[in-house]
């Protein structure tokens, strides 16, 4: 059942993004942040893995370093214009919440990349005013979906589109399914 479910999720994939996108090889292999000749371009699955690195630890210069200024971020019902616009909402979810987002398929073909996330999100400590709502400590948030990132000629993501298989809350060891978050 598993199989089957990730096929589909590769089918949608491709067919949001198109039929030039091909399967990389190396779709579940680690990759190490390590400093390359591209940094700061999106070149291949490694040079992903290096900004998903930055993500992850909740570095800010992740956004100027692999970002176009003019980029555009759909998310549910949030739309995103410019840099300082995903920043903030970053800085929110970031101030809030531990983030770890894990790349479970990568479909790429230079201009487009389309990939299978699972984002968990932990909470330290409680907070009310978060892009999910008031929040407790021990809460645990899990998305899956697809995210498709435009790029251009320098590598830099142009538009990022958020689309949502999964959204679910786990509270006191109970996990509720939350449809989109906002």
């Amino acid at each position: 059942m598993k199989l089957i479910k990730h096929c589909c999720a590769l089918a949608l994939l491709a067919s949001m993004v198109g039929p030039a996108l091909t399967l990389a090889p190396q779709a579940l292999a680690a990759t190490p942040v390590v400093q390359a000749a591209d940094a700061g371009r999106v070149v291949d699955r490694a040079s992903f893995e290096r900004y998903l690195g930055m993500f992850n630890r909740k570095d800010p210069a992740a956004f100027e370093t692999y970002y176009a200024p003019e980029v555009r971020m759909s998310n549910g019902g949030l739309v995103f214009e410019g840099i300082p616009a995903v920043k903030e909402h970053y800085r929110k979810i970031w101030g809030a919440m531990d983030e770890k987002v894990i790349v479970e398929e990568f479909l790429f073909d230079g201009k487009t990349l389309a990939v299978q996330l699972h984002a968990i999100f932990n909470v330290p400590r409680d907070a009310q005013d978060t892009p999910f709502g008031p929040i407790r400590q021990g809460e645990r948030f899990d998305y899956r979906g697809a995210v498709v990132y435009k790029l251009n000629e320098a590598g830099k993501f142009t538009d990022i589109k958020v689309a949502y298989y999964g959204f679910s809350r786990t509270t006191d060891g109970v996990t509720r399914a939350m449809g989109m978050p906002h």
